[in-house]
């Protein structure tokens, strides 16, 4: 291939996507290579869908608010739906010691000024009159959150993408990167080699044997998670719902009704289940239906359409990694979502468009100290 990308990405997914269509709106000459049939094949299409910025980490929710505003304003300025819903978080709490660390997070949250506050148990009851009371003590709710549909979104991002002139390569495998006068040479298994100025590391669960060819170790723990989803029902619950206490099995569980009125759900292995593994399991349902009846009794009725299983890439601290290589200059790595690349997507996308154009802000600066390949990762997030 004679073409000389400004820019080749490495992976049509969570982050792939939307930096393709940033970095081809900025100017920038664009390509994208996946192993997969079609965008959007690999755990982008597992994720439920939620959308937040509030976080405990500071870094992921300077991310979140960039990516809550590309969602909500996506229909506005592309034209297309994408699902998208402002119905907001809640977490209902029941032990005191929840309570501490909730509280403890809304001092980080507000300095970073989001609109998230602790709310009574008469509030909770007043946002779901369906809950259960039961030792109910009161929760964080906050109401700019939302949702959109996985689906949707990639193939309205890669749609808008083509129509500008990014260029989509299928069903080719990397088999080696060489970098030879400023320009790097990328071969697939399909014998087709592609030149680049700058590569985008943005291969998901993949992501660590990318950055082998650059002589750089990423090391992910990834583990599975399963999640369903109902038949579609009239509009009765508006916040994604997360439950943080422990049961036999899970550490947490959350759930929403989505635009179209299906309750999508999802739950927390405890302990964790190491691997790739992506088969379904027959304890999931049971495990979970359990624990979403007890607290909202109505959803006994609603009959399950699906279940299916994706993958969190995690990084050794559960933070993303977003950062440029430094043993080879023009190389960026954007990976380790740890199940939240889905809603980090856009702003990561935001994020590496300032950096292939040197325009990084202060707050820029600050996400990528936070989030370096080089960081420690000794700390870990309060409720990740």
């Amino acid at each position: 291939m004679d073409t000389i990308f400004d820019v080749l990405i490495i992976g049509a997914g969570s982050i792939g996507i939307p930096t393709a269509l940033l970095c081809v709106e900025s100017g920038l000459n664009v390509g994208v290579i996946d192993k997969n049939h079609s965008a959007g094949q690999g755990d982008n299409k597992a994720a439920i869908g939620g959308i937040r910025a509030t976080h405990a980490e500071p870094a992921k929710i300077v991310l979140g608010k960039d990516s809550l505003n590309f969602f909500q304003n996506w229909e506005k300025i592309y034209g297309s739906s994408i699902g998208w819903k402002k119905g907001g978080y809640l977490y209902p709490i029941f032990e005191k010691q929840h309570e501490e660390i909730l509280k403890k997070n809304l001092i980080t949250q507000h300095q970073f000024n989001l609109n998230i506050n602790w709310v009574s148990a008469d509030e909770i009851r007043d946002i779901i009159p369906q809950i259960e009371e039961q030792n109910l003590i009161g929760g964080t709710w906050s109401p700019d959150d939302g949702s959109a549909s996985p689906i949707m979104t990639s193939q309205a991002l890669y749609l808008e993408g083509l129509k500008n002139g990014v260029k989509y390569f299928f069903n080719e495998n990397i088999i080696s990167i060489e970098k030879v006068n400023d320009v790097f040479f990328v071969k697939s298994d399909s014998q087709s080699i592609f030149k680049a100025k700058w590569i985008i590391n943005a291969g998901g669960t993949g992501i660590s044997q990318i950055a082998k060819f650059f002589n750089t170790e990423i090391t992910l723990v990834p583990d599975s998670h399963e999640a369903g989803i109902t038949e579609p029902v009239k509009p009765f619950l508006k916040p994604m719902i997360v439950d943080i206490r422990k049961d036999i099995g899970s550490s947490n569980y959350y759930f929403y009704q989505n635009y179209e009125g299906q309750i999508e759900f999802c739950i927390t292995p405890d302990p964790p289940i190491i691997g790739e593994n992506r088969d379904s399991t027959s304890q999931f349902l049971p495990m979970v239906a359990k624990r979403m009846i007890k607290l909202m009794p109505t959803l006994s009725v609603l009959r399950v359409r699906r279940t299916w299983r994706g993958i969190y890439p995690n990084s050794l601290d559960g933070s993303p990694i977003i950062g440029f290589d430094s043993n080879i200059e023009n190389v960026i790595h954007a990976g380790a979502m740890c199940g939240q690349g889905y809603m980090f997507g856009p702003a990561v996308a935001i994020l590496i468009v300032k950096m292939i154009k040197n325009r990084l802000e202060e707050k820029d600066n600050f996400v990528l100290k936070r989030l370096s390949l080089n960081r420690d990762f000794l700390s870990h997030e309060t409720l990740k």
